[in-house]
């Protein structure tokens, strides 16, 4: 029974803590910066950078704020005033400053950290070495010669992460209502491939194909929209509840959302969905693989997707106007131009998915799943390794077996050179050239942030004019970035963060430990896992890159 002290007014009012201001300031990024845009696509960079920059600076500040708050009211005060309340660890950490052993005091902060939390601070500790070690201090420092992901962005990055990670209390609505406005924006790309733009873009650029949706650049869209699809397809498989109503309404809604990214990547034009896709289609099978639920879910899935294909050709038949084979994307060609396949797939996936169904509810309880589960993945395994090699071969041979004429019309992805990837073969080979003139220190700790521009310009800007009329400033692939611009050190600990991050949401995901929110966390880490292999042709930007950081920060938080 509460007490008259615990009923008043006073101890019933609002109190802000960390763990709220956080909360409120995740929930911006999930919804707001997502949508947010100042003068259409014109300054979308600006605009989504410096969102992202002036709330993480407003969270840090009210954090400090709260902090400072909290130690004086908790302080010891003369006149009998209560003493603070600390911990023992808080006890021993003081007493250990205060005797002056810095030494133990810091191997005990960093023994407070995760191991992602610790490759996040040693990069970016490289990170600040190598900007203070460059020839272009300032550049490295503000990201002026690239896409402003300096060293000072780079801080708010980080601190975003350690915001989320350290203070956000997860909940299931507030993930769910991350994804549906990320659904969100997937119908607006779709709406700009059918010229019907919300914001009437394609009526005012006389109709650009390349900026879509809230993001702009199709393929940061493409970046993006893949991640959503790869965490809403393993929410459909994987998760589920004890309430029967919830259970269903969650399914339709991560079902709907898979849906709709698919039919968001196939219209969106840029080819680095096929990598979204493909990371989908090929790994998420080993969680699905675990219940004959999750087995009939995941050819569902399969199903609904190439159902999509014939509501976006429905769409092209009755949009108002005619749509232009030259705005397909390769998968949208390879649908359409084998349309009895189509037909057929559907066909097939579709009775699979109603007898799968069928047999989980007719052997539910009556069979013991991690027998089959350990059979299929290892099958599935050996699948993957027999196609990889497959596709090792074939990329072999369409470049040195001297048979080009037969992989002549899939050359533009087969055979490497100066035109493959939309001229990337001509950029990477830019970047591994000025890279053998590096020096050993350089090739430690890389060039600067952001500084490949300049070298590009003071190198092969002639060349560059005369081949395109454009300039470099980037390596479109942020591998290549990463490690030119903060070499070897950098590149280990950079995605090292990543990998550790995503580690931690498989193990969640697939550990038999029980895990609270065990299905948001592999599903964020499979999303991570889709934006490293379409990062491998693909550079951030911050009008993605916070969402990314936003993900990891999830990840973190809900394997725990």
């Amino acid at each position: 029974m509460m007490s008259a002290r615990e009923a008043t007014p006073e101890n019933r009012k609002f109190k802000l803590t960390p763990q709220k201001l956080i909360t409120v300031y995740t929930l911006l990024q999930m919804t707001v910066f997502q949508l947010f845009m100042l003068d259409k696509y014109y300054d979308i960079q600006n605009a989504k950078l410096y969102f992202y920059l002036y709330t993480t600076i407003a969270a840090l500040v009210l954090l400090f704020v709260l902090s400072v708050v909290s130690t004086v009211k908790n302080g010891s005060h003369a006149g009998g005033k209560r003493k603070k309340k600390i911990s023992a660890d808080d006890k021993t950490l003081r007493k250990t400053i205060s005797a002056g052993r810095i030494k133990d005091a810091a191997l005990k902060l960093i023994g407070a950290l995760s191991i992602q939390e610790r490759f996040g601070a040693v990069f970016m500790l490289v990170l600040g070495v190598s900007t203070l070690c460059s020839e272009w201090k300032y550049e490295a420092f503000w990201g002026t010669m690239g896409r402003y992901q300096g060293f000072f962005l780079w801080i708010f990055y980080m601190a975003g992460f350690f915001l989320i990670s350290r203070y956000y209390r997860p909940k299931k609505w507030h993930m769910d209502l991350f994804l549906f406005v990320g659904m969100l924006t997937c119908i607006w790309g779709i709406l700009d491939f059918y010229y019907m733009s919300p914001i009437g873009w394609q009526a005012e650029s006389r109709g650009d194909a390349v900026f879509r949706s809230a993001f702009g650049n199709i393929n940061s869209v493409t970046a993006y929209h893949g991640m959503i699809l790869a965490a809403s397809t393993t929410l459909f498989i994987a998760h589920r509840e004890k309430d029967t109503k919830k259970d269903i309404f969650r399914s339709l809604l991560y079902a709907a959302i898979s849906f709709v990214a698919f039919m968001a990547l196939v219209t969106e034009a840029s080819d680095n969905a096929l990598l979204s896709i493909g990371v989908t289609v090929c790994f998420i099978p080993f969680l699905a693989f675990g219940s004959f639920r999750g087995i009939y879910r995941y050819v569902t899935t399969l199903a609904l997707w190439i159902s999509s294909i014939y509501v976006i050709n429905w769409g092209i038949a009755n949009a108002e106007k005619y749509m232009a084979k030259g705005t397909w994307g390769l998968l949208l060609k390879l649908f359409n131009e084998n349309m009895d396949m189509t037909g057929k797939l559907l066909g097939l996936t579709a009775a699979l998915a109603v007898v799968l169904f069928i047999i989980s509810r007719a052997a539910k309880n009556r069979i013991d799943e991690r027998k089959p589960a350990a059979v299929l993945r290892i099958i599935w395994a050996i699948m993957g390794v027999l196609a990889a090699g497959l596709i090792v071969y074939i990329v072999y041979d369409a470049n040195t077996g001297g048979h080009q004429e037969v992989y002549a019309p899939y050359s533009y992805i087969l055979i490497f050179n100066d035109r493959w990837g939309s001229g990337r073969g001509y950029i990477w080979n830019l970047a591994f050239k000025y890279l053998k003139d590096f020096s050993p220190l350089r090739l430690l700790i890389g060039s600067g942030p952001e500084t490949f521009l300049i070298f590009t310009m003071s190198y092969d800007y002639y060349a560059m004019i005369d081949r395109s009329n454009s300039i470099v400033d980037s390596a479109h692939s942020e591998y290549i970035q990463y490690l030119f611009t903060t070499g070897i050190l950098g590149f280990v600990c950079y995605y090292g963060w990543i990998l550790s991050t995503a580690v931690s949401g498989f193990r969640a995901g697939f550990g038999k430990a029980k895990v609270p929110f065990a299905d948001y966390s592999v599903a964020f880490a499979y999303a991570i896992l889709a934006y490293m292999f379409v990062s491998v042709v693909n550079i951030s930007t911050p009008t993605i890159y916070p969402l990314f950081v936003l993900t990891m920060g999830l990840t973190v938080v809900t394997a725990r």
